[in-house]
Parts: structure tokens; sequence; C-alpha cells
């Protein structure tokens, strides 16, 4: 995984071997300077046949894992324009075949000519098993490595998953509906877990799910071959590409949410199935919508976790929060009306948000010079009089003003990756002198171990505020919808 996250590009089954065999054998944790990195490259590492075939079985291991899980996908095949060319001379072959024509015409065929079909059709089996089996072995990577083409071939499950020629690439949007799925149960828990125990860790587990099931290899090829039939059906509108069932989140509860429901009576099932159908009732934010009736159903009911309405209440929280941490509590109400209400003057804003009409187009134009409002200049004449004219203030939308937001999230995260940049250029001779010293402390004194304690708080605070700010980020433009 690592392999492929730092390459940036999609990788083949030779490049991800290569590089995850480099790592196996040089973790970066060990090395402690740059010049030990480089003697460690220039050592050759001699592995004898069966440390390279366990190696290589522990990494085509891994990697089968990954793909199940749904952190490593397989790039989309491109079609060649020869190859698009090719398969429509084929299609008009087929048409203006004799033997098809002959049977659309009424005419019976002699046995000799079933006979032919027959042997043609076996004969194109076996060329098409010997194409791929041939495939597998021009790979040049294959070709130099008979351990991994053995360990490919003596198991066809492996085949299955590595197809001749396909490249990999780290799932990104995987690990984004991962992280969407916690903060969205932490939400929901915040709000309602009073009301409805564990119900964050359910919305949690039901996200997971349906993160790994709509990610995963086999789901998508399966979701290709059925994609003509749900277009012929109008019946399968509602799919389970989006909807659960409680049976299916039960491996992905947590152990204390699965023994608290298992305790109750009822089963786990029933408590579960309730425990959505009250939070289906919720709206201020929606969370769960009932699918298929609870009563009578022999699943318990199915269910679509409300993830749109979940993540426009969580957007909003976090632009309120920005707006108030950055401008006061009034700034962020003002903003609020204005979605609310539209264009207002600076008369009817003070009276909605209650503040006198001087301290409310003070802040007006503070939001102004942030772009989180703009201004609308409605003159009555054609001379452009400054005294007879309308100023309305207003937020053109939602969209706009959360776009205002995120250039301040990304302004504050460059400038905090430019301030530990910084720190770490001045606090350079801290580790110069650690690496001198190693574990002995005989020249550092209490002066010089509290301020190197203090460096290291301050680096790890700079640390925490950029994962803050890179989660607020995932939430404004990550998450989708």
């Amino acid at each position: 995984k690592d392999s492929i996250k730092r390459n940036r590009r999609p990788s083949s089954i030779a490049e991800i071997f290569e590089c995850a065999g480099a790592l196996l054998l040089f973790p970066p944790d060990d090395l402690s300077s740059e010049e030990e990195e480089e003697e460690e490259q220039e050592q050759e590492v001699i592995l004898t046949p069966q440390e390279k075939e366990e190696l290589q079985k522990k990494l085509l291991k891994e990697l089968r894992t990954l793909i199940d899980i749904g952190l490593v996908e397989a790039v989309p095949c491109i079609p060649l324009e020869n190859q698009s060319q090719k398969d429509e001379d084929e299609g008009e072959a087929e048409f203006e075949s004799p033997s098809k024509s002959n049977t659309v015409s009424g005419n019976k065929r002699s046995f000799s000519e079933v006979n032919d079909d027959e042997n043609s059709t076996s004969t194109n089996k076996e060329t098409t098993a010997t194409k791929h089996t041939t495939t597998n072995m021009e790979d040049p990577y294959l070709t130099e490595n008979p351990t991994l083409t053995k360990l490919l071939l003596q198991d066809k499950q492996n085949l299955s998953y590595f197809p001749p020629g396909t490249v990999w690439r780290a799932n990104i949007q995987m690990f984004h509906d991962s992280i969407r799925a916690k903060s969205l149960g932490r939400l929901v828990s915040e709000r309602y877990n009073d009301v409805v125990p564990h119900s964050g860790a359910i919305v949690t587990a039901a996200l997971s799910f349906l993160a790994k099931h709509n990610h995963n290899l086999f789901q998508a090829q399966q979701k290709q071959q059925s994609k003509s039939q749900e277009e012929c059906d109008p019946t399968t509108m509602i799919t389970t590409n989006t909807t659960f069932l409680p049976d299916e989140i039960l491996p992905y509860l947590p152990t204390e949410t699965h023994t608290y429901f298992s305790n109750k009576t009822g089963g786990v099932r029933s408590n579960i199935s309730s425990s959505l159908l009250t939070l289906s009732t919720f709206t201020y934010p929606a969370v769960v919508i009932e699918v298929e009736d609870v009563r009578g159903h022999p699943d318990g009911g199915r269910f679509e976790i409300s993830t749109n309405s979940l993540v426009q209440h969580l957007r909003t929280r976090i632009v309120n929060q920005i707006i108030r941490d950055r401008h006061g509590h009034v700034a962020s109400r003002i903003c609020a009306i204005l979605l609310s209400k539209g264009y207002l003057e600076v008369d009817g804003i003070a009276d909605a948000a209650m503040v006198p009409a001087q301290d409310a187009r003070d802040i007006l134009h503070k939001l102004y010079r942030s772009k989180y409002v703009h201004l609308l200049n409605l003159q009555q004449t054609k001379r452009h009089d400054p005294k007879t004219a309308f100023y309305l203030w207003g937020i053109s939308s939602t969209k706009a003003l959360r776009s205002a937001i995120t250039q301040d999230v990304c302004r504050a995260l460059c400038n905090l990756r430019l301030r530990r940049q910084h720190e770490m250029e001045v606090g350079k001779a801290w580790f110069e002198r650690a690496k001198e010293s190693g574990d002995t402390d005989e020249n550092e004194n209490e002066e010089d171990k509290r301020a190197h304690a203090m460096f290291c708080s301050g680096l790890e605070r700079l640390d925490n505020a950029c994962w803050q700010l890179d989660e607020t980020l995932m939430v404004l433009q990550d998450f989708g919808y």
C-alpha cells in the first residue's frame, strides 16, 4: 500500500512486488540518516530461492487482502482505436455469416455443418485459453521471475485476482469513504446517542459495509454484468449499492455494541432494526431512510443512510464554527440570517441580529473583506447618486460561502506547513546534537533538556493542527455531495 501511494500513479504487479520487497528489506523507520540510506542501497541482499518464494507469498497474500478490503483497485482498461474497429468488423461479419442466414430463412442445416461449428467453437475456446496463458508468460516481470509465475499459476483464484496486463492504484475514494463513515458516526453519536444508544456505531458500521461493498473488485465485476439487466427491469431502481439489511452490518459493529444489543431481549437483529427505525424518525439532520417496511420483513427491513443530509449538516457546522472563531458570534448569526432571508439592508440585518446598526455595518465590512458576503448596489436613477441608491448585503449561495472558507483553510494549512519548515531549520542544531550524543546524556544539562522538550512539543502541536485542518478540508471537499 505504501509503495502504491508513493508512486502516485497506476502500478503493475511487477512494480508493486519490486517496491514492496525493497520496503520489507529496508524499512523507512530503520534509516536514521541519508548516509545510512545510501549505504543500505549500495549493499546487495542475496536471498535464497526459498526466502524469495516466502517473501513473494506474503506480498501476494497482503495484496489480495488489500484488494478484498477495497484499498487497492484495478485501473479500468481504455480500449484502443484499432481494437474498437476490430470489434465492429467482427460484429458486422457475425451478421453476415452463412450459418445464421440459413437459420433465419428456415433452411435445415446438415450434420456436417453442425459438426464443423462445434469444432470451430472448441477451437476458439482453446485458442482463447492459450492466448491468456501466453499473455501471462509474455509479461516481462513474469518471465524474469519464475517463482512468481509458479505462485500465480498454481492457484486459479490468483488468476482471477491478477489478470494479465492489469495495473493497480490506491483507491483514494475508499479512504475518503472510510474516514467519512467515522466522521458521520461521530456526528450522529453527538446528536442522538442519548435517545438511541450506540447510534453512531450503527451508522459507522453501515457506511463501512457500503464502502467495502461498492469498492470490492468482484462486486464491481458483478455490477458491470448486471447493468444491462437493471436497465431492462424497472423494478430494480432500488439497488443494493446504497441500502443494507441489519444482518449485513453485524460484522462491522464494535464488540461493545454487539454485546449491548445481544444482551437485550429480542436478539441483535431485532434491536438493531428497532434502533434504525427510531433513527428514521429524526429530521434535523435526517439519518436513516426506511426503504422497506420493517413490519413483516423476514430480514428486519431494508434501510439507507441519508449521507447527503449528514454531510450538509456537518459542513454547515464547520462553516459556522470558522466564521465564529474568526469574526465572532454576531458575524456567524448575520451569515445565517443572510442565507435564510436573502438580500437585506443594514437596518434589516441589525434588527434580525438584535445588534446596533453601526456594529452590524462594521461586521458586514469585515465579512466583505473576507469575501464571505457581497454588496449589491441598486440605483434609482441613471445618475448613480450614492444618496438615493439602495445597498443590499447578501450571500449568493451556500456553495460560494463554503468555497471562500475553503480558500481560507487552505491558506492556513500552507502557513502552518511553512511555520513547521521554519521551526525545523531553526531547531536543526537540536537534532544534530541528539545524533552526536546518542544515548548518553553527559553533555546535557537541565536547561537544554527543557528547551528540547518545549521544541518537540511545539512541533507536535503544529502537526496536530495540520491534521485537523486536513480533516476539515476533507469534509469540505472530498466527502462528496
